[in-house]
């Protein structure tokens, strides 16, 4: 069957090394330097977290809380896109803004797959149990996308949501156990994709004998 949205993998595409939030071992995670590193270093696919902020816009970030990544406090869908994007997810020296869903697609299209991981997590404040506003926040933007899409939940509502309104759209659930860190959700990810090899962010460098030199 033909894809009509531009977003099928091809044939060949796997198995695939997919970049956990990006480079994530040697930028900060979910920002767009750590994109950019990923897909200089040569990553298939890269992966990445999206949330909706109060203002119902589709922002990259994996916890419902911006606590541990940024400079702020306070719950993602409490605050407004324009706070979220005023907060540095980077480091003192090298600063950088909580991106938006559209401007990481904008600046992925083209150049690399994307494993979109859709947050509407039963439990957190922000879950949603009718109505999944995320799901169609994401494929919204998905459509200015140019290239393949895998979209990934641990919620099979929005899994269902996002068949419903993107049938052709590759998508995967992942198991609602194992939340022990990069190296347990990359280990639950590669017995939920079958084909993918996932990695929690790309090596930053190898040495003379190709030996990865890349944090747990």
């Amino acid at each position: 069957m033909t894809d009509p949205t531009g977003h099928a993998f091809r044939a060949d595409a796997f198995p695939a090394i997919v970049a956990h939030r990006g480079a994530s071992s040697s930028r900060p995670e979910n920002t767009i330097p750590s994109f950019e590193e990923a897909v200089r270093l040569g990553s298939g696919i890269v992966e990445f977290d999206v949330r909706l902020s109060r203002d119902g816009v589709a922002m990259v970030m994996h916890d419902p809380t911006v606590d541990r990544t940024t400079d702020g406090t306070g719950f993602v869908h409490e605050l407004t896109a324009s706070e979220l994007s005023s907060l540095n997810a980077g480091t003192e020296t090298e600063p950088t803004p909580v991106p938006t869903l559209a401007e990481v697609l904008a600046i992925m299209s083209g150049r690399a797959a994307i494993a979109v991981e859709i947050k509407n997590i039963p439990g957190e404040p922000a879950f949603e149990p009718v109505r999944q506003s995320i799901v169609e926040a994401v494929h919204a933007e998905l459509e200015r996308f140019d290239g393949a899409v895998l979209v990934v939940s641990f919620n099979p509502s929005s899994i269902t949501a996002s068949k419903v309104l993107a049938p052709h759209v590759r998508w995967t659930t992942l198991p609602a156990l194992g939340r022990g860190g990069r190296a347990g959700l990359a280990a639950l990810s590669v017995a939920a994709i079958a084909g993918l090899v996932v990695v929690a962010g790309i090596p930053a460098r190898t040495d003379a004998r190709g030996t990865s030199r890349t944090r747990a």
